[in-house]
């Protein structure tokens, strides 16, 4: 069986299952063991929570795994907490994933007893029937698009932001010219923030090496 990409947690289980003799085919790697042992790092991998845990983090959040054998026990993850722009910023353990699942499975019956007793209806009765079952937890990928992607701005403070982001980083964000069309010509020159944005325009700012930034901005016309 090859072991390469299994975690420590996944490699003691499965050892412990086996009742014959078992030959090892390892690698000398004192540096990496070294690391290792001085960081607590056995692991790394994303997982994305959809419960509560010894950490405490609600459903969508993001954690590196760094270590699946925490203290050398099964049962418990050791994980950093990512914030928006992926940096690692609060360490701290959470439950493995078997006992994560089993948590939520408890949660779940719980929320079919809460609904059942609050009605004896039907109507309860189909909507406890029909809760999904969601994974605990969700091993993802940070991916990298590979090429340099507009960037698009929507609400009340798009303006104030894309003025910044122009102003503090104009070698990163560049904003391509609006061409406007038939009636919008009669607009006030002071209104026209809407318009038609080429596609042509958007590549020669990304074939520059910069960031093409798009303001979507709601604009009512009384005709």
């Amino acid at each position: 069986m090859d072991m390469n990409g299994v975690t420590r947690e996944e490699a003691v289980l499965f050892l412990l299952h086996i009742q014959d003799f078992v030959n090892l085919i390892v690698q000398h790697m004192k540096e990496e063991y070294d690391e290792i042992v001085a960081n607590q790092r056995g692991d790394s991998f994303l997982h994305k929570g959809s419960g509560k845990g010894e950490l405490g983090f609600h459903v969508g959040e993001v954690f590196h795994v760094i270590n699946t054998l925490h203290n050398g026990v099964v049962g418990s993850w050791l994980v950093y907490r990512l914030g928006r722009t992926n940096q690692e910023f609060q360490k701290g353990v959470i439950p493995n994933s078997s006992r994560a699942e089993q948590w939520a499975q408890e949660q779940q019956n719980q929320a079919k007893k809460d609904a059942a007793s609050e009605s004896r209806g039907s109507f309860f009765k189909r909507r406890t029937d029909g809760i999904s079952k969601f994974p605990a937890y969700e091993r993802v990928t940070l991916k990298h698009p590979g090429f340099i992607r507009p960037v698009v701005l929507f609400g009340s403070l798009a303006d104030v932001a894309r003025d910044k982001l122009l102003k503090d980083y104009p070698d990163k964000y560049a904003s391509p010219p609006c061409v406007h069309y038939g009636h919008l010509d009669d607009i006030p020159k002071s209104q026209k923030s809407s318009g038609i944005i080429r596609l042509s325009a958007i590549k020669e700012i990304i074939e520059k090496g910069k960031h093409a930034i798009l303001d979507i901005t709601p604009v009512l016309l009384i005709v």
